[in-house]
């Protein structure tokens, strides 16, 4: 996952303890991005991370979402061509995720 704050020099401990702090506010739904359903989907090495995030909120993203996910899948396929497969596969499970 990048941060903005990141580029400023914070160290991803402090960023993790505060997104832990805010994700951890009981919320019913939150909004996702695709680098955050990319992150689930492509099982990058901050998924565990982005799940105990969301939780069990329903989840709601922006209607580009999935044409996001596609050119991050290209992307995917194309450094990793052994990989296709499980990307397609990865793409398919987003019905599952049931976002609005």
């Amino acid at each position: 996952m990048n941060c903005s704050g990141a580029s400023r020099g914070l160290s991803s401990a402090l960023l993790w303890r505060a997104f832990k702090r805010f994700a951890t506010i009981a919320m019913p739904a939150k909004v996702v991005d695709a680098s955050v359903i990319a992150a689930i989907l492509f099982n990058e090495e901050d998924a565990s991370m982005v799940v105990e995030l969301i939780g069990d909120a329903d989840l709601w993203a922006p209607r580009l979402l999935p044409f996001e996910l596609s050119s991050v899948a290209c992307n995917e396929s194309r450094f990793s061509p052994k990989l296709q497969e499980g990307v397609m596969a990865a793409l398919e499970l987003l019905a599952a995720l049931n976002i609005s």
